[in-house]
């Protein structure tokens, strides 16, 4: 059940992702109200993927889904450029997310 909750909320940030930047970009003002209860929406399924689950494990793998979704939609929908030190610095902000997702207990 926690992994479908993330899927979805998952689907929900990025589209509240483009409507977000689609407003930073001088967007009418129901872009950033959509965002927001997108935004709301997606964080209640955050907290009941919580039940039963563990906060280090829900977070790591929800962080990791965000991350790669919005890097995408920052790369490919709205064409922003990173440097190649800005590439090197994703690799290691997922390596991070990814080991930290291990709790070293056997």
């Amino acid at each position: 059940m926690a992994i479908a909750l993330m899927l979805i909320g998952t689907i929900l940030t990025a589209v509240g992702d483009i409507y977000a930047k689609k407003w930073s970009l001088n967007g009418p003002t129901t872009y950033w109200v959509a965002a927001f209860l997108i935004y709301a929406a997606s964080s209640a399924l955050f907290i009941t993927a919580l039940r039963g689950e563990k906060l280090t494990m829900v977070n790591a793998i929800w962080s990791v889904a965000i991350f790669c979704t919005s890097t995408f939609i920052g790369l490919f929908i709205f064409r922003e450029r990173l440097s190649s030190v800005q590439f090197v610095a994703l690799f290691f902000a997922f390596l991070s997310i990814v080991l930290f997702s291990f709790d070293g207990s056997s």
